[in-house]
Order: structure tokens, then sequence, then C-alpha cells
């Protein structure tokens, strides 16, 4: 009504949300809009009362001393904090996604990063075993959450890990263990990271479930990643099932 300049009659209006927090994800491994064009979408999501906008960056985030993950059309330092600050005015927090062990093409099609490839002929799954993914991955986090110092949390991703236990090396640890120890083992160090840095990490709950695991393993995997996985990290449902009318819930 404000839009049409309709009158309103004097009136007292009582207004609340139904829930303390309300977010958006907006996935960057899609579409790279300009900032002015991001600073349009938090207006509106100001109007819907939306206060948390998930940011998924990928390589268009200006990672400082990593020059082989960042894009040429990456956004600046200057407007990332200019639109972090613009979102804050409007009392939304940006918060990073920061995918840990899937979805590193962007990463891992560097040459100076194949050898933490899961699989060397796969440029999508980080090794959770190899020592230099954890540094990597803590580095990349750091960046971020410095960009983003009030975003009290961080989302590190961690869906549809299906790449893990290939490499000779995460094969020896699953002798003792499983695929799933193998990403509650990466994860919780991830975890341990970030609470230690005064955030609380999120990850997506597809792979709490054995999402891409197969049947006769699902019950064990399930057994491993809820006995393994800290209890420190916010699980967010992702859904798969809802418009699949023959593939059930997890």
């Amino acid at each position: 009504m404000l839009r049409a300049k309709q009158p309103l009659r004097r009136c007292t209006i009582e207004d609340w949300p139904a829930l303390e927090l309300r977010g958006f994800y907006f996935d960057l491994t899609r579409q790279v809009p300009t900032t002015d064009f991001l600073k349009a979408i938090v207006d509106r999501l100001a109007e819907a009362k939306i206060n948390l906008l998930m940011i998924q960056y990928r390589e268009f985030f200006p990672y400082e001393g990593l020059p082989f993950i960042v894009s040429k059309s990456s956004y600046t330092r200057r407007e990332i904090s200019e639109f972090v600050k613009y979102a804050a005015d409007r009392h939304i927090r940006v918060v990073p996604l920061l995918q840990s062990l899937s979805f590193q093409e962007h990463i891992l099609r560097a040459e100076a990063y194949v050898h933490l490839r899961e699989d060397p002929d796969d440029i999508s799954g980080l090794c959770p075993t190899h020592p230099e993914s954890l540094q990597l991955y803590t580095e990349l986090a750091g960046q971020l959450l410095d960009a983003h110092p009030d975003a009290g949390t961080i989302h590190i991703g961690a869906d549809e890990a299906d790449k893990v236990g290939q490499c000779e090396r995460c094969q020896q640890a699953m002798v003792q263990g499983s695929k799933a120890t193998l990403v509650t083992g990466f994860t919780n160090q991830v975890i341990r990271f970030l609470l230690d840095r005064g955030v609380t990490p999120m990850m997506w709950a597809d792979m709490f479930f054995g999402h891409f695991v197969q049947e006769s393993d699902v019950s064990q995997y399930v057994r491993d990643m809820f006995g393994g996985l800290s209890r420190e990290v916010v699980a967010v449902d992702w859904d798969y099932w809802s418009t699949d009318l023959e593939t059930p819930p997890a």
C-alpha cells in the first residue's frame, strides 16, 4: 500500500517475527552480481524481516596470499566491507559459507593443490586426512571471519562429501574406521578451530544420514557419524525429498 501511495487510516500495529533467526542463502557458484545488486537484495530482505544473509563466495572473495584460488572477477576488500556494513545497518548479518570436503573445484583445479585431491582425477573432493587440507581451510576461514567480524557464525558446508575414502592415506585410516570417521575427524578439527575463534559452526545435515553411502553401509555409517561428530555444530537441513514422492526422507 505504501508503494502504491495509498492513504492508511490511523491505527496501531503490533508485529513481531515468529522465529529469532530468519535467513536467506545466496550462492555465488552460479552467478556473481554487483554489490549494488546485493544491496538491493538486502533492501528486499529487510522488508521481509530477514536478519541473516548467508553467502557462499567461493573464488570471488579476495583472499590474500592465495592467487591460485581468487578469480579476476572477485570482489575487493573494500566492496565486501561496505556491503557487510550496509547489511548491518539494515539489521542483517552477513554470514559466510565455506565448503569443507566437497565442491572444491575452484581450489583443486589449480596445480598447486593437486596433492590435496581425494581422487587425483577429480577436482571436487578435498582429502580429509592430508594435514595441508586443514591448514588451507583454516586459512580461508580465518580471512572470511576477519572480513565478517560480527557474523557470529560460519557455515562449513560439508554436504555431499561422497569422495572421501579413495586416496591411499584415507584408505589406511579406514582400516580402523569408516567413511563417517573420515568426515567427522576432519569436521571436528574445523569445528574446534571455529569455536576457538568465538563463532558457532553450522553444517548441512545430509551426511548425518548416509547420503551417497551404499545402502548396505548406511547403518554403520550413521552410528559412526552420530557417535563421532561434535555436538557443538548446528545442523542445517538440506531438503532433497520434498519434491520427489518416490524418495522418502532420511
